[in-house]
């Protein structure tokens, strides 16, 4: 009877969800006050990440978190796994940051990748072209401008949740040294476009006043640092979406912030798969 009831319960929220989608459709933007919230939100994130990448004594977000925590995600990664933690940043009286008609998805992530230096980490992630053969949220990529240390990146992505959803977007990614063995960047999306028919010979980008509204905006921020025989890999994600109408709203906006979580999976995963430790032959060579 349990079993039941969770296959029912479950049943229903997907209905609702599949509800939810079908009247999406004629979302708009984020009226001003989600918007006001969104940017008081990344405001108070990125002034705090200021200041821990200005502390000399830590580096990693890892060595911030609460004792429970930090010791959770350093199981894991003894595990070789992905330590994934959900956030939330207080307003500057210390209470959550009400955001009318949004919803703000913020996760963390942490991985180690024991024998590799830093440079190699560098190297692999600062690649644009091809991410598609490696993280699962990539249909297509393509640099588009490199100045210095700023890259102007397109990204064809898909989101996965009972329906596939397609964007087209642009991200500014900055990164930064801060010392021989620490590394941080900043990417913020400048361009989200939701895809129509995407695939297809109608496929065409909707416009603002059509867009479902399942990603407004998206930031992240990665730290990596090199120590302990290995590099750590740090990304946190805040992203923007459209809340669901009360009726659903209990579960659907559970539902997307799931999408979140695994996208932040998604994008730390291959890093972890593929960038390996570099194999050099010590044998004395031939004569």
């Amino acid at each position: 009877m349990y079993q039941l009831s969770v296959y029912l319960l479950g049943m229903r929220g997907l209905g609702l969800l599949a509800g939810f989608l079908a009247i999406a459709a004629s979302s708009s933007e984020p009226g001003p006050e989600g918007l006001r919230a969104w940017q008081q939100y990344v405001a108070l994130t990125e002034s705090r990440i200021e200041s821990e990448l200005e502390d000399r004594s830590k580096f990693l977000l890892l060595d911030f978190l609460e004792p429970s925590e930090r010791a959770r995600c350093e199981e894991r990664i003894r595990k070789d796994e992905i330590c994934v933690v959900e956030r939330e940043t207080l307003s500057e009286e210390g209470k959550p940051i009400e955001a009318p008609g949004v919803l703000i998805h913020h996760w963390y992530g942490v991985i180690s990748l024991p024998g590799v230096d830093l440079g190699s980490v560098l190297s692999w992630v600062k690649t644009y072209e091809g991410r598609e053969e490696f993280y699962p949220d990539v249909e297509a990529s393509r640099l588009i401008e490199q100045s210095g240390e700023t890259y102007h990146v397109f990204l064809r992505l898909k989101r996965s949740k009972v329906q596939t959803v397609h964007y087209n977007t642009e991200h500014q990614v900055t990164y930064r040294s801060h010392g021989e063995n620490r590394a941080s960047s900043r990417s913020v999306a400048t361009r989200i476009r939701q895809i129509d028919r995407a695939g297809s010979s109608k496929e065409r980008e909707l416009p603002l006043e059509e867009d479902s509204g399942y990603l407004y905006r998206l930031q992240s921020y990665w730290r990596f640092e090199e120590r302990d025989g290995g590099t750590f890999v740090e990304c946190e994600s805040v992203s923007l979406s459209r809340s669901a109408p009360p009726a659903t709203g209990w579960f659907v906006d559970g539902f997307i912030n799931t999408v979140s979580r695994e996208s932040l999976e998604n994008a730390l995963r291959p890093i972890r798969e593929h960038v390996k430790p570099i194999r050099r032959d010590r044998s004395p060579p031939k004569r």
